[in-house]
């Protein structure tokens, strides 16, 4: 049922729930904060690890699964889903090339991440090259006891949305968001009605823009994607991207060519959503524009595990829970494929 009267009939409980609230997603701070007034960090294709578990697949763009991501702050999870035959998958470009299992799957680890934590609100972006219909793609969340818990806004724009506060109250933590259209009757939103993307093919910190690449600016949340690819060889047979491991770790931090805090001031990004790959717990841009100064319960990623020289090693992640850190940038993609199902 969509919720029309939600902002306001939980704006008469907000002086008392919030009291009670150590935080929202982490912070004091954004318990009064409208959801459409925050900067949310998100991983992108959430659910594709690379790790020794998955034989350091270079499909992959994430290096800790979902439970960690959120763990370590993401509020954002992107992933691709794919029809294989009656089963929708969470798969990379194609299932011969990254498959991680069912979307119902996927969605239990999340329901179970958020009865965990029941002072936080989670965002879902599902790309949807398949055009999966909203019937088949609502059916898992249904399936996993996540349905109850998806908010849908009662108009088609970014503000007037509640605060975190209030979805808390409501127990309506969960915002889903899908590349395909949705009917106005499905709790899942057609992104690019409430959403407008920079490019993704960069191949260099130079080539980032805050243009649209797709959707209309104005009443819509800004998306940057916000990594590189090494550009393929003129000579190659197959045009491959390859993640840019050396611009990457500048990417995800707050100095250096590219990094996250320019791109956001240069952009003047105070509200949405920004992409990464690799996220290592690369917090500090964030919390600045979200003028987060007190952090609660978000922890330390574990140490990453990776490939350096056909050896594998460990890193570790960001050095305080929440702060500083290095990350990577995303897998390797065929670009005859990328348009539409990143």
């Amino acid at each position: 049922m969509r919720l029309h009267l939600l902002p306001f009939l939980l704006s008469l409980l907000l002086p008392i729930t919030t009291s009670a609230q150590q935080a929202c997603n982490s912070s004091p701070t954004l318990c009064a904060r409208p959801y459409s007034s925050i900067l949310h960090l998100g991983t992108h294709n959430a659910p594709f690890t690379r790790n020794s578990t998955t034989s350091f697949s270079s499909a992959a763009n994430q290096y800790f699964t979902t439970t960690v991501q959120l763990d370590a702050g993401i509020r954002l999870l992107q992933a691709q889903v794919h029809l294989e035959g009656s089963d929708i998958r969470l798969c990379h470009t194609s299932c011969w090339l990254f498959d991680a299992g069912t979307l119902g799957g996927w969605l239990g680890e999340i329901k179970t991440w958020l009865e965990g934590n029941k002072n936080d609100v989670v965002t879902l972006l599902l790309v949807n090259p398949d055009r999966i219909v909203a019937a088949q793609l609502e059916a898992p969340f249904r399936e996993v006891g996540l349905a109850e818990m998806v908010y849908t806004p009662p108009s088609v724009t970014s503000w007037g949305w509640p605060t975190l506060g209030e979805l808390i109250a409501a127990d309506k933590r969960l915002i889903v968001f899908v590349s395909t259209s949705m009917p106005s009757t499905s709790p899942l939103l057609s992104e690019f009605s409430f959403i407008y993307e920079t490019a993704y093919e960069n191949t260099s910190p130079l080539n980032f823009t805050c243009a649209a690449d797709r959707g209309t600016p104005g009443d819509t949340f800004p998306l940057i994607n916000h990594w590189v690819y090494q550009q393929p060889a003129a000579n190659s047979a197959i045009q491959i991207f390859q993640p840019n491991e050396t611009a990457a770790r500048v990417l995800n931090g707050v100095t250096g060519e590219g990094n996250m805090r320019g791109r956001l001031a240069e952009c003047n990004v105070t509200r949405g959503f920004v992409l990464v790959d690799f996220f290592a717990g690369e917090m500090e841009a964030i919390d600045e524009v979200n003028e987060v100064e007190t952090v609660v319960g978000r922890k330390q990623v574990p140490e990453v595990e990776t490939r350096e020289g056909g050896k594998e090693v460990k890193k570790s992640g960001s050095g305080r829970a929440g702060w500083g850190g290095w990350g990577m940038v995303e897998a390797v993609v065929v670009a005859g494929l990328m348009w539409g199902m990143l």
